[in-house]
């Protein structure tokens, strides 16, 4: 029990280390905001804020 304790510990303390980049697109603008409408509503959400409809 306290090796699966300390491995996720180690985990999450690995995280901060090696941080995978979140922000990944290489367009701007208009092309961005275009990638957004079109694709996951989910990833609309976590980018904006609100929702297609709000938006």
């Amino acid at each position: 029990m306290c090796l699966v304790a300390a491995g996720a510990i180690a985990a999450h303390i690995l995280s901060f280390v090696d941080p995978k980049p979140m922000h990944t697109s290489i367009l701007s603008g208009q092309k961005w905001l275009n990638e957004l409408l079109t694709g996951h509503p989910d990833h609309f959400y976590r980018s904006i804020g609100m929702s297609h409809v709000v938006f």
